[in-house]
């Protein structure tokens, strides 16, 4: 199976607990609005401030809540397959460098705690009658209890807080896209208006002549 496999099938089943949905609106007035200005090619990278927006009210969403986003097109000529091929790829990203901070973040935990216990059995046989010994053995203990309150802190204080921006990373990722064509709705009402107000006098016209 690919990386790439591995990936989706991770991320889906972090973005698990469904209740219902949750809709994010999001009003599109130009490409600049959803893709990166500095993508040159072609529109394949989510504006950041969008991704950081979006982020900000998924956190706000109850987390038994699946994520629904909805983009408003204002503007015509915006590929929508580029729209939802940009979102998928910014937060699949961003779920992978969220998992690869818990790796490394578990291997710091592990490399300090060893350290710690190291330096508490080192520190042991040091201890004895002579001053500077006691206090050799003192500086031991206390880097030692450093180090293994450092690896308690990564691993339940640190590490949860990584966890849940990864199931929301998750949850982003998973959402519905949906694209919302208002520009040409927009259109239609001005052209149905337009066409009301050109034939107002000409039912006029004939009310008159009859």
């Amino acid at each position: 199976m690919s990386e790439v496999s591995e990936v989706k099938k991770q991320i889906k089943k972090e973005g698990v607990l469904i209740r219902e949905h949750e809709t994010i609106n999001i009003k599109v007035k130009d490409e600049n609005c959803v893709f990166s200005e500095y993508s040159y090619d072609k529109n394949d990278m989510l504006n950041s401030d969008l991704a950081n927006y979006l982020e900000e009210k998924a956190t706000n969403v109850p987390k038994k809540s699946k994520l629904r986003v909805k983009f408003f097109l204002l503007e015509g000529g915006i590929n929508a397959n580029n729209i939802k091929l940009a979102y998928k790829e910014k937060f699949k990203k961003k779920f992978k460098e969220c998992d690869k901070k818990i790796r490394n973040l578990d291997i710091y935990a592990i490399i300090c705690f060893f350290v710690g216990v190291l330096l508490i059995f080192l520190s042991a046989p040091i201890s004895g009658i002579n001053y500077i010994q006691e206090n050799l053995h003192e500086v031991f203990n206390i880097i030692a209890w450093v180090f293994t309150w450092e690896a308690v802190q990564a691993f339940f204080i640190k590490r949860v807080m990584y966890v849940e921006e990864r199931k929301k990373m998750a949850r982003l990722y998973n959402a519905d896209i949906i694209i919302f064509n208002a520009y040409n709705k927009r259109n239609r009402k001005a052209a149905e208006k337009a066409e009301e107000t050109q034939s107002a006098p000409q039912e006029q016209e004939k009310a008159a002549k009859k």
